[in-house]
């Protein structure tokens, strides 16, 4: 027995889930403010995301926050993106910038500090200083920066963005002082022109969007017949555009085609005075399919006078008057597009102003205050570089990158959790950011840099380094809400703004109906600058259009550090940590490949080589590749991924084609090593004219020849590949029964979920709410690869040929007679009397024998410690309320059990509250009394998710909203045929076809 017990011990220091992490507790003294171990606090604040903000709550435990949540009372709707949920991670990025660095090296403080007093002091004196800036509607940032104006009328202020923000294109055409806003409960058809408003949405609440496309309206609790149809036109595969009822697949450089088609179809069914013009483009390269699907979606259009609206993309901005034409014929200005009076601030200068100012020597200082990287990003890179070493250039940035390198200071940049500020949102209104946590590495806030250089002791005052850790932004922040409200009692309407974290009265005023009526008049009648040639040379040269468009999953590259958002699978093409480009099936064999196997995509161009994942894909415009922007560049989260640069691409390979009485001229970037191919150009006659008719559309291509194909070596890319077959739940029909409840179950909650697969348009919001609330840790590119991925929720997505997604998100079923359960050996799997199918952490020995018998394949082995790993980047950030978990172990989502349980202490908390004084055994409690209204209850995929796809409940409860999602007809199961009767039920895809039409 000895002998045994010896052995026993061996084999426990053998298995590694025997092993426990030892670590030694240390209680502070004193707690931070409102802080109760285990209870979250939170605060509201905001993000700037796209040119506007976000509001959001941050929950935070024990003075440090640990997600972000979105805020209820937000009117815009709720839900929040993944990419505002994993701005959370960059806080205790332990990469970020944490030194004042004067010519790459780290400043000594009295250095530094008598520099900026020296720049403070230029400012006073009438210097000449440069500012660029990120576009920006902060109020707060504009009143500082005219106020700098007013000291110094020759500061110059510069904007500059490497991608366009979102609805910008449409933007474009209206004047200056008016914006507009998309009334979508009211828009009963809908076409989107290369437009993925569901994504990026500025246009307007996307919720009443859901709300009006649902059969069943946004709580199902009632029918609606006239629903929404949404029609999309567009090159790639976009979330917007796969959600759609009809898609056509035409590429940008051929959208133009498409409008005009379609606007001479519109005017000819909305004018009472239509003459067939001869100005129509010749040679119409459209098939008679598309003219079909054009002459069909017109009509249906124009049925809904009042009703009907188009919204256009950033691709092709030269369309957008076309485009304001069509709306205002539709009659959409004033029913479903509402314009606003949105004065604006001083107009500002472009990075080429930028330039050229410091090079004419206008500018002396240059400061760079989080404008991105575009030495990186932008087409002038190499002329900044040249530019700022030439200066006295200051950069403020959250990390160290190449614009960081040129200048010759550099300052560590806050996380705007760490920072004071006032932005605005789509509306106008204003929203409060407000630090929820002492900057951790000394980050320093572009409006702490302006207020510093606007004291008139020259000094940089921050959180820091002020007796009473209050940064002086804070005071322009509340005086700039008290200018913009002018409440009677100050104090206590300032501490209600921060509360709400935006002001409703500050929203824009909507036009008069008259003003609303001449502004509508007004674009009808401006002319539309675009030009086909450029398509029409793409066809003659048999080359193949390029499009660049950021990154789903780390957009214009300012996420690339964060890992979360590195792995999360691109909802699209389900590449994760690497590039992933979109083409059509048939411009996939055209180049090389075969069947529908992604492959690895050389373009050899000037900029060098250039790699992509290229992913066939149904519904890809043919002769199109869409290539992401994002990667490349500095980057020591991510490795492998210096090839992959498209900034690089996109500014080396740009066509430059100019048009006047019918001459074209193309400038084309050859491949490396070849002599450049020039058309004749223009004729010299009459130049003067030549100059006022000439039109230029910068568009990309590229030869045949300079593309290359490469076979992926067998796991070695984190892919999670399309399915190419209509959703399992087409082949499904009729009603599924209740779940199954065990004899022991409880008779007052059993935990159900239902996932609207006709809401879902699988956009990893989901997925990173998860990783945040349940401390689940990345395991990187080489892991994932191997199938080691430890999310709990993956997106499976379907296609169709037409290239209509419908994205499933699976889970831990939940299931009532679960096949986990009977094969494990330590009882580690267990089902709990509310429904639940628990996990019990320390029983597990990580045998896998569940996973192996989950026919849904929703279980995760943990092959490694990562959390330990990744402890020093996570630990701060890390949910109290869940266990870490070691190597070992099987991992699955548990329905957010402890959310669920706070709600139960919440709700028995204001019970007791109801009688006060009394004690508990005094009490009386009954079933009803402890049930937990409708919506207390709620898992972190269902907060997060912005399209409103997921209902948790309890199913008892024959009012809750999880009772009517499972009563109706479109409710299944995932494979019914295994009897293992799930607690999760998803709801049949419900689209809105227009039957005059075909696919």
């Amino acid at each position: 027995m000895k002998w045994m017990g010896a052995g026993a011990a061996l084999m426990g220091l053998a298995l590694p889930a025997c092993r426990r992490v030892e670590k030694y507790l240390v209680p502070y003294n004193e707690g931070p403010e409102w802080s109760v171990p285990g209870v979250e606090t939170a605060y509201a604040t905001c993000l700037s995301r796209g040119g506007s903000a976000q509001p959001v709550l941050a929950a935070c435990y024990e003075g440090r926050p640990v997600k972000l949540l979105p805020s209820l009372q937000y009117p815009e709707g709720p839900g929040l993106t993944a990419s505002v949920q994993a701005s959370i991670l960059d806080l205790y990025d332990p990469g970020r910038s944490r030194h004042v660095l004067f010519n790459g090296k780290q400043a000594p403080e009295d250095e530094f500090r008598g520099a900026f007093s020296s720049w403070s002091r230029n400012l006073r004196d009438g210097g000449r200083i440069g500012i660029l800036l990120p576009p920006s509607d902060s109020p707060l940032l504009h009143s500082m920066l005219e106020e700098i104006r007013r000291k110094n009328p020759h500061v110059r202020t510069y904007a500059y963005s490497p991608v366009p923000t979102p609805g910008a294109a449409m933007q474009t055409a209206l004047p200056d002082g008016i914006r507009f806003r998309v009334r979508f409960a009211r828009a009963r058809r809908i076409l989107a022109l290369d437009c993925d408003f569901l994504h990026e949405n500025p246009y307007g609440n996307t919720r009443e969007f859901i709300a009006a496309r649902s059969p069943e309206g946004l709580n199902y609790k009632e029918g609606n017949q006239d629903r929404t149809r949404l029609y999309a036109v567009e090159g790639r595969v976009s979330l917007t555009g796969a959600y759609a009822d009809h898609r056509l697949p035409v590429s940008p450089a051929r959208l133009e085609f498409f409008l005009e088609e379609l606007h001479f179809h519109i005017r000819k069914k909305t004018s009472s005075s239509f003459v067939l013009r001869e100005s129509r483009l010749p040679a119409f390269p459209l098939t008679s399919r598309e003219r079909e699907w054009i002459e069909q979606c017109a009509e249906d259009l124009c049925s809904h006078p009042g009703e009907s609206l188009v919204l256009l993309g950033e691709s092709r901005p030269e369309l957008a008057p076309r485009v304001w034409e069509i709306n205002q014929m539709l009659g959409a200005i004033g029913p479903c597009i509402q314009l606003l009076d949105a004065p604006g601030p001083a107009p500002r200068g472009t990075l080429d102003d930028f330039i050229r100012d410091i090079e004419r020597k206008k500018v002396d200082i240059a400061f760079l205050l989080d404008a991105g990287n575009p030495v990186l990003d932008a087409e002038q890179g190499a002329a900044l570089a040249a530019a700022l070493a030439r200066t006295e250039s200051i950069h403020l940035g959250m990390y160290e990158d190449e614009t960081s390198r040129v200048c010759r200071w550099h300052l560590p940049g806050a996380h705007p959790l760490e920072s004071w500020g006032v932005e605005r949102d789509c509306r106008g209104r204003y929203c409060y950011r407000q630090p929820v946590i002492l900057p951790l590495y000394g980050g320093i806030s572009a409006e702490e840099v302006l207020s510093g250089l606007l004291s008139t002791k020259g000094q940089l005052i921050t959180a820091d380094n002020s007796p009473a850790h209050l940064s002086p932004v804070y005071h322009r922040a509340r005086k700039c809400f008290e200018r913009a409200v002018n409440p009677e009692n100050k104090t206590a309407a300032w501490t209600q703004a921060l509360q709400r974290g935006y002001s409703e009265e500050t929203a824009y005023a909507p036009l008069s109906p008259q003003e609303e009526t001449r502004q509508a008049e007004a674009l009808a009648k401006a002319s539309c600058s675009a030009s086909p040639a450029y398509g029409y040379f793409l066809l003659k040269k048999d080359m193949l259009e390029l499009q660049f468009l950021p990154d789903y999953c780390i957009g214009d590259g300012r996420w690339k550090r964060n890992a979360w958002m590195q792995e999360c699978p691109d909802p699209v093409t389900g590449v994760s940590w690497t590039a992933s480009a979109q083409v059509s099936p048939a411009t996939f064999c055209k180049l090389g490949g075969r069947d529908s196997t992604p492959a690895l995509c050389v373009l050899d161009t000037p900029a060098g080589r250039t790699e992509a994942i290229l992913c066939p894909l149904p519904g890809v415009a043919d002769n199109l590749i869409v290539f992401p922007l994002g990667y490349g560049g500095i980057n020591p989260a991510a490795e492998g991924q210096e090839h992959s640069n498209g900034y690089a691409l996109k500014n080396r390979t740009g066509h430059s084609l100019k048009s006047d009485s019918g001459v074209f001229e193309f400038q084309e970037i050859p491949a490396s090593g070849e002599q450049k191919e020039q058309l004749p150009p223009a004729k010299p006659e009459n130049k003067k004219t030549v100059l006022e008719e000439t039109i230029t559309f910068h568009g990309y291509g590229i030869s045949l020849t300079q593309i290359t194909l490469h076979p992926l070596p067998e796991r070695t890319e984190a892919i999670q590949s399309p399915v190419v077959q209509p959703s399992p739940f087409t082949k499904l029909s009729g009603k599924t029964s209740l779940p199954f409840a065990s004899p022991r179950a409880d008779t007052v909650y059993q935990w159900k979920m239902a996932i609207d697969t006709s809401r879902c348009i699988g956009c990893n919001a989901c997925l990173v709410a998860c990783r945040a609330e349940n401390n689940i840790p990345v395991v990187g590119r080489d892991q994932m690869a191997k199938g080691r991925a430890l999310d709990w929720i993956r997106i499976d997505r379907y296609f169709t040929d037409t290239g209509a997604m419908t994205a499933i998100p699976v889970a831990c079923q939940q299931c009532g007679r679960a096949p986990c359960e009977s094969v494990c050996p330590v009882n580690a799997t267990v089902h709990t009397t509310e429904g639940l199918n628990a996990m019990v952490y320390a029983r597990c020995w990580g045998t896998r024998y569940c996973a192996t018998n989950c026919p849904y394949k929703a279980r995760r082995f943990n092959f490694f410690d990562y959390a330990r790993a990744s402890e020093q980047a996570t630990h701060l950030q890390r949910n109290p309320n869940v266990t870490v978990r070691s190597r070992g172990v099987m991992e699955k989502c548990t329905y957010c059990v402890q959310m669920v349980e706070r709600a139960k202490i919440r709700h028995k908390s204001r019970l007791m509250k109801e009688h006060p004084g009394a004690p508990s055994t005094s009490i009386r409690i009954t079933d009803k009394d402890l049930l937990l209204p409708d919506g207390a209850a709620q898992t972190a995929c269902q907060l997060a998710c912005p399209m409103g796809a997921i209902t948790f409940g309890n199913i008892l409860d024959p009012s809750s909203a999880i009772s009517r999602a499972k009563s109706l007809p479109r409710h299944r199961n995932l494979l019914p045929a295994m009897g293992t009767e799930p607690g999760t039920g998803y709801l049949a895809p419900a689209r809105n076809p227009n039957p005059q039409m075909g696919k």
